[in-house]
């Protein structure tokens, strides 16, 4: 969530995370929708917390557009700000009620 950029590997996306949840408060990730696109899975999800330096609150709807090789392993992730984008990037239409 803080250094946006192309993280290659386990580690570099460990890292990331790492910095992220030591910059927030009770930093959480909720899952609140799922749509399967072939080998793209878009999930709704919502990121909360609390800075930990500025003690602003952050509640921020957000998408990720997950792509799976054959046997169901990880590849790649895109994040989206935009959940109407993330969708049409796994060539999904947009939900009619967002």
């Amino acid at each position: 969530m803080l250094d946006s950029g192309i993280h290659r590997g386990r580690e570099a996306i460990g890292t990331d995370w790492a910095h992220t949840f030591e910059a927030f408060e009770d930093f959480r990730v909720e899952v609140e929708e799922e749509y399967e696109a072939g080998e793209e899975l878009v999930v709704f999800v919502r990121y909360s917390g609390r800075g930990r330096a500025s003690g602003a609150v952050v509640d921020a709807p957000m998408a990720h557009v997950w792509t799976f090789e054959q046997g169901g392993r990880p590849v790649r992730l895109r994040p989206f700000l935009d959940r109407t984008a993330a969708l049409e990037a796994a060539g999904l239409q947009p939900v009619d009620d967002r």
